[in-house]
C-alpha cells in the first residue's frame, strides 16, 4: 500500500519532465558557434532540439564579474510552443565544476527555420576565464511552470 501511495504522489512530478538530454561542448568564447548534439525531443507530428550555441560577452568586468549572455539556438516544428528547463554547468580543462546557473525557457511555435533564446549570466570574471567547457542539462518540460 506504501508502494502504490507513493507512486501516486510521484507521478505528478514526474509527468512534467517529458524528456531529458544532457550535452556537453567546449565553450565558444570570442565569436563563433558550437552544435548541441542529441538535445532533442520529438512525437509523431513534431520535434523540437537545440541545435547550436554561442556565447557574447556583453560588458567589461565590473568588481570582478562579468555579464555573459549565452545564445540556444533551436528548432521547433510544433504550433504550439515548448517549454525547457536549463542547467548550464561552466567547467575547467579538468571538467571541474567552476560556476552554474539555471533557467527556464519558451520555445516559441512554428520555428522550423530556428529561432534563439538568450539567457544572461553575471559570472565572476577569474571563474569564466578558466571555464573551458559547457555541461548543459535540458528538461523538455509539459508546461510553462515545469
Amino acid at each position: 500500500m506504501a508502494a502504490v501511495l507513493a507512486l501516486l504522489l510521484a507521478s505528478p512530478l514526474l509527468a512534467t519532465v517529458w524528456n531529458r538530454s544532457k550535452a556537453m561542448v567546449q565553450l565558444p568564447k570570442g565569436t563563433g558557434r558550437v552544435e548541441v548534439a542529441n538535445a532533442s525531443y520529438a512525437a509523431r507530428d513534431w520535434s523540437v532540439a537545440l541545435k547550436a550555441l554561442e556565447i557574447k560577452e556583453v560588458s567589461r568586468p565590473v568588481g570582478g564579474t562579468v555579464t555573459v549572455v549565452w545564445v540556444f539556438h533551436y528548432t521547433n516544428t510544433d504550433k504550439e510552443p515548448h517549454y525547457a528547463a536549463l542547467s548550464v554547468q561552466c567547467l575547467d580543462p579538468r571538467r571541474v565544476e567552476r560556476a552554474r546557473f539555471d533557467t527556464k525557457v519558451t520555445l516559441e511555435a512554428n520555428r522550423p527555420d530556428g529561432g534563439t533564446v538568450e539567457v544572461s549570466a553575471k559570472l565572476q570574471q577569474d571563474t569564466w576565464a578558466g571555464s573551458f567547457f559547457a555541461r548543459v542539462v535540458i528538461d523538455f518540460l509539459s508546461t510553462k511552470e515545469g
